[in-house]
Formats: structure tokens, C-alpha cells, sequence
């Protein structure tokens, strides 16, 4: 039984964006379809699913990467402050070049209690933000951290 996957892109496309152009090849014929122009934030069909393009930015992902990387045995905070929080972060990066920056918010967020075993960077900051209302990208390289 031969499997036929049918993909059906819409590309919605603001008039006065500067556009990217991809191909779609069918790899059961080897047909190639496109090119096609996509800019970040555009509209996907596929299938019944509508998709929202979002481009990959190689410093964001090997900046994640490394968070995921570096593992903390061991984290119990007891009514501390986030900028110390986030120090303590910082300092168990362990030579990864991460640098975070707190927003003005984020310096005057309540006092936070959580404590976890075994756990990434990655996750530590997950937590963090989940306990003390706040959120967490990666802009330009350095992780930001601000009130949602």
C-alpha cells in the first residue's frame, strides 16, 4: 500500500514584507513544487491545521541548547529574592557563555520558595518564572526575563 501525503501551503504574505522563497518536494515522485514566499509570522495550511511560520534563529537555539545542557543537582530557595535566584542561575552555568538580564519587573517580583533536585538550567528557569509570574526568551543572544 503506497502512502500519499498531500501538503497544501497557503502563504499569506504582507505586500510590503521583504519575503523568503522554499520549495516542497514530493519525495514519493521526486517532484519539486515552488518556489514558494514565506515571511516570519506567515499562515500555514497543512492538512486541516493552520501553522504559523516562525524563523529559527541559530543564536536563540544554540542558546537554548545550552540551557538543556547544563544540569544543577540541586536548587532550594526559601523566600529569595529573583535577582539572587537568577545570579545563582548565572553562576551554575558553568563556563557557557549565558549571560541573562533582568527586567524591572523581574527585580521587583515577591520573594520565591521552590526547591527541585536534578534538573536542567533550562527547566530551573521554567520554574522561576512559573513561581514568581514572569517569563523568559531569548533575544539577541542573552536570556530576558520580565513580568508576562
Amino acid at each position: 500500500m503506497k502512502a500519499v501525503v498531500t501538503v497544501v501551503c497557503m502563504i499569506v504574505l504582507a505586500s510590503s514584507a521583504i519575503a523568503e522563497s522554499f520549495s516542497l518536494k514530493d519525495l514519493s515522485t521526486g517532484k519539486t513544487r515552488g518556489p514558494f514566499q514565506f515571511k516570519d509570522g506567515s499562515k500555514v495550511l497543512v492538512g486541516n491545521a493552520e501553522l504559523t511560520i516562525v524563523k529559527s534563529d541559530p543564536l536563540q537555539d544554540k542558546i537554548v541548547a545550552m540551557l538543556k545542557a547544563v544540569k544543577i543537582p540541586r536548587i532550594d530557595f526559601r523566600k529569595t529574592a529573583v535577582p539572587d535566584v537568577v545570579q545563582f542561575l548565572t553562576h551554575n552555568a558553568k563556563g557557557q557563555d549565558i549571560s541573562m538580564v533582568l527586567g524591572r519587573g523581574a527585580t521587583q517580583a515577591d520573594p520565591i520558595t521552590f526547591s527541585v533536585r536534578n534538573t536542567t538550567l533550562y527547566q530551573a528557569l521554567g520554574i522561576l518564572c512559573d513561581a514568581a509570574g514572569l517569563k523568559w526568551q531569548v533575544r539577541n543572544g542573552v536570556v530576558m526575563i520580565d513580568v508576562k
